[in-house]
């Protein structure tokens, strides 16, 4: 390496030392130690040239610890040194010893870190030595509503149902795919047969001809023919043809045992046989089924049948009759038992009955906290708790803010807040009303509710409840629609549960 290198790398390195003179980066907390839901303040200072670029951390960069609220920056010298200050409250709502991770300050677009703290969380320890204590209470015994007549009455419309929907589709499918008639069925396979002689092996030929005409047999006269041998098949038409039930030619007859004794030598000792006696004994094979085919169905006519279809349809009718007076008796006895208007409610699935039915939760959220009964717990979304049922409009919201600039809380500016964020939210013809509320423990608030017209034009009724004092606020905000009634009952259910502490 030439000198004149060495001394431009000198100069470079010395260069970086002196544009990094002066800038510096700090962190402190006004405690290490706070119990569950306290919170702290972090301070971070930066040091730097007065012409100098700050840009400080912003959001959620302190996990695992929450940042509440983000200061302003605040300018503490200029001149010789740039100095800044900007402070963060911090919270914690989970016990154990925690690290404020390294912060980034930018300075002039480069990175400066902030040293690692820890800090210690204390879990909220019940001290029973200086309260009363009290013996265990007894079992007190809950009526709970009798709903085993609720499900019977399902179960009994379910499989009425199950019925009426077995009948459709037997009448569908009988409609769509009707069954073969046996002749048909045996007369294409000769048909094919006799068109592919040339192509089928004969021992395969009079195999498959045997086999069709056994079948026919079985099926169409109702005599078990499939596992007789050819002598015991000649013997029961012999039989049949002396109890004039089928009329057949004593010849045919004496021709068929030969094609069967023919037939049984080409599948089992390979004896060859012309096509054109293969033709003859497929023709002789149909000639005698045709003629079985008609005796049967003179015998068929014969017999005086009942019109089975007007029957059928006689019965048909008279089951969906009673599926719908059995259906009709069971919601009339049920809704004599829990009234008419839940039983409605129960045979249409209502999902707001569903929800103010299911097991509730209590809880307390934020810092002073805000304890509220709600179907579930409310989730944290961005510094606000928040429950919305999947499938209605009725939703809950649960803030508390913190304002060290905030001599005292005016409710009514609170209340217009609120509904701003409203018309911001799409609802429209907000008509509000308000008035003082007090919660089970004597916390004195300010209440204001009405009704407004959400984007589907559904009317919403809103209850907006504002509680706190100097340098905080408790906010809880329900919308619910207005006329269902399940969701009104769960809204006053949710205002006697609301209880508060206003002490930081």
């Amino acid at each position: 390496m030439s000198i004149r290198q060495i001394a431009f790398s000198l100069l470079s390195l010395f260069g970086g030392f002196l544009s990094a003179y002066g800038q510096d980066v700090s962190i402190a907390i006004d405690r290490d130690s706070l119990l569950i839901g306290e919170q702290l303040t972090a301070t971070i200072t930066a040091q730097a040239e007065p012409e100098s670029t700050v840009v400080f951390p912003e959001g959620q960069t302190f996990s695992p610890i929450e940042v509440i609220k983000i200061g302003s920056t605040d300018t503490l010298a200029q001149r010789p040194q740039l100095i800044l200050e900007k402070s963060y409250v911090l919270s914690a709502f989970d016990p154990g010893n925690f690290k404020i991770t390294p912060q980034q300050v930018t300075i002039d677009k480069r990175p400066y870190l902030t040293p690692k703290l820890e800090i210690y969380i204390q879990d909220v320890a019940v001290d029973t030595t200086k309260q009363g204590l009290y013996g265990i209470k007894s079992l007190v015994k809950v009526d709970r509503p009798d709903r085993s007549l609720f499900y019977l009455i399902i179960a009994i419309v379910v499989l009425a149902a199950a019925a009426l929907g077995y009948f459709i589709y037997k009448k569908i499918k009988k409609e769509a795919t009707p069954p073969l008639d046996p002749f048909e069925e045996t007369q294409r396979l000769f048909e094919s047969l006799r068109a592919n002689t040339n192509d089928i092996e004969i021992t395969q030929l009079y195999y498959r001809a045997s086999v069709g005409f056994k079948r026919y047999i079985s099926v169409r006269l109702g005599f078990s023919a499939n596992e007789r041998t050819s002598a015991e098949l000649m013997l029961l038409l012999y039989q049949l043809n002396e109890s004039e039930r089928y009329d057949i030619a004593q010849e045919q007859l004496l021709t068929l045992e030969k094609t069967l004794e023919r037939s049984d030598l080409a599948k089992f000792a390979n004896w060859s046989v012309g096509i054109d006696e293969v033709h003859k004994d497929l023709e002789l094979f149909m000639r005698i089924l045709t003629q079985l085919e008609e005796k049967k169905k003179a015998e068929i006519e014969e017999v005086v049948v009942q019109p089975v279809q007007q029957k059928s349809r006689r019965t048909k009718i008279l089951i969906a009759v009673s599926m719908v007076v059995l259906a009709l008796a069971s919601f009339g006895i049920y809704g004599l038992q829990v009234g008419f208007d839940n039983a409605v409610d129960a045979l249409m699935l209502n999902r707001s009955k569903r929800m103010y039915e299911q097991e509730w939760v209590q809880s307390s959220y934020g810092f002073p906290p805000v304890t509220i009964e709600s179907p579930e717990a409310l989730i944290r979304e961005e510094g606000v708790f928040v429950y919305q049922h999947p499938s209605t409009h009725f939703k809950i919201l649960v803030k508390v803010l913190l304002d060290e600039s905030q001599a005292e809380l005016d409710f009514r500016a609170k209340s217009e807040e609120q509904l701003s964020a409203f018309e911001a939210d799409g609802l429209t013809n907000i008509i509000p009303k308000g008035e003082l509320f007090t919660t089970p423990n004597d916390i004195q608030g300010y209440r204001s509710y009405g009704t407004a017209t959400n984007k589907d034009n559904t009317l919403i009724h809103y209850e907006h409840l504002i509680f706190g004092g100097p340098k905080f606020a408790q906010e809880v905000v329900i919308l619910g629609e207005a006329e269902d009634r399940w969701a009104n009952k769960a809204i006053k259910r949710i205002l006697d549960s609301i209880n508060v502490s206003t002490e930081l």
